[in-house]
């Protein structure tokens, strides 16, 4: 084979080109040049995507400029917004940051009957607006079909059902628990049971049984019942509190007297829609923790 064709021969078969070229392999197994192909990050067409993710983070994190959170009062809340439905004048709206969403005692210190509609992007209220404005809002709360309430003899109680602990039958609607009126045209030293969902009553009677179990005890040892030293009625500021301390549910700390618990002007000082828990031994706080947690589980 003369010269100028084994150089074919060893271009096709077998030889290594030159220029800006990179190898490869044939079919043949022999080495073969293409062209180097630049990387995409190099020419400017994708960014490093650690860089590139940091960007969508801070392009998803929203903030609603002047809107504080109503519980924990933070102002310009971050991420979703979830703002009440039923607190719909400007006077009351009421929003809440994503923390105070989950937090059992934001729920505690709102109406647990409204529901809260989340909002993604700031100034965008027009779905919350369109929701606001349905029909299926307001009639959407639970009916408690067959109770009735016996403070101003509605049917079918709707939103927060309250039963009385110490009768056998005996319900409020949420206008009359919250009427002094109504309130005292009961029994007033008689606590109720605030019930939310349909899953509410098995608690309450739970609920029920602790309370007994209380007051089966009271003023067992004597009159007055024994002294629950360094506890201050935070209505009349008697120290120590005496006989029956009650304990309400819904601070953080409040303590009535039996006196005063049992007396109509001092019990409407403080909310009526509040409920109390009688401690009997001094500094055995077990089973007002154990009925606590039941109400914190509705």
């Amino acid at each position: 084979m003369d010269a100028e064709n084994q150089q074919s021969s060893s271009s096709s078969f077998g030889s290594s080109a030159q220029g800006p070229f990179v190898s490869g392999t044939s079919l043949f197994g022999s080495t073969t040049a293409r062209p180097a192909q630049p990387s995409l990050f190099t020419q400017g067409f994708l960014s490093p995507p650690s860089l590139q993710q940091q960007h969508q983070s801070q392009q998803q994190i929203a903030t609603h400029i002047g809107v504080p959170c109503g519980f924990c009062g933070k102002l310009n809340i971050k991420g979703v917004r979830y703002k009440c439905l039923q607190c719909i004048l400007s006077l009351s709206a009421y929003d809440r940051c994503e923390s105070c969403m989950a937090a059992p005692r934001a729920w505690d210190a709102h109406d647990r009957s409204h529901h809260f509609f989340p909002i993604h992007h700031p100034d965008n209220l027009a779905d919350y607006n369109l929701v606001k404005s349905a029909p299926s809002v307001t009639p959407g709360r639970l009916i408690h079909q067959g109770i009735n309430c016996d403070g101003c003899g509605k049917k079918d109680i709707e939103g927060t059902w309250h039963r009385c602990l110490v009768c056998d039958d005996f319900d409020f609607c949420e206008t009359c628990i919250a009427s002094w009126l109504k309130r005292e045209a009961h029994d007033v030293t008689h606590p109720f049971f605030p019930i939310y969902s349909m899953f509410g009553r098995p608690k309450y009677e739970t609920m029920r049984t602790a309370y007994r179990a209380v007051a089966s005890t009271m003023f067992a040892n004597s009159p007055y019942g024994p002294s629950h030293v360094g506890i201050t009625c935070d209505m009349c500021t008697r120290s120590p509190v005496n006989g029956v301390r009650y304990k309400c549910f819904d601070c953080a700390d409040f303590d009535l007297c039996a006196q005063c618990f049992t007396n109509p002007t001092q019990r409407q000082k403080h909310s009526l829609r509040h409920v109390f828990f009688p401690i009997v031994t001094p500094g055995d706080l077990s089973q007002f923790n154990h009925a606590l947690a039941i109400r914190q589980t509705q």
